[in-house]
């Protein structure tokens, strides 16, 4: 009779995630009293683009790695300064925005360029804080 028992090994595959999902961060939706858009200037390569693009664009989602959007005249893999607001924050974000692809639907997927950890850490704080807001509203 043995008092101890062999440790079975852990299995490798047991936390993975299957996802279609091409961001690995968590994307929120802006409140819908408290809606979110960015300014955007000419891509780096083609000055002028930036007469074809809207230049008030609004989010669908945000994440601390990117934001989608409607496309507006807006094309993959090219990269645009934009500048926003977060909701509820008075710090004016100023950035890159790479358009990693555009769906069937016409939903620009993007990706944050050369953000300043600063900067960073202030959209995670807004990601943070709406997805609290969710939660306490999903349970009532």
């Amino acid at each position: 009779l043995s008092l101890f028992w062999k440790k079975k090994k852990t299995d490798p595959e047991m936390f993975t995630l299957e996802t279609e999902n091409e961001r690995n961060f968590f994307r929120v939706f802006p409140a819908e009293d408290k809606p979110m858009a960015f300014e955007v200037g000419p891509a780096e390569d083609e000055p002028t683009i930036h007469d074809l693009i809207e230049k008030r664009v609004w989010v669908i989602d945000i994440s601390a790695s990117g934001l989608s959007f409607k496309n507006r005249g807006f094309r993959e893999k090219k990269s645009y300064p934009i500048t926003f607001n977060l909701p509820g924050h008075s710090t004016t974000i100023s950035t890159a925005l790479e358009i990693i692809s555009i769906s069937e639907d016409d939903i620009c997927h993007s990706r944050f360029k050369g953000l300043a950890e600063e900067t960073s850490d202030k959209i995670h704080e807004y990601v943070l804080e709406r997805q609290k807001k969710i939660i306490r509203t999903e349970k009532g």
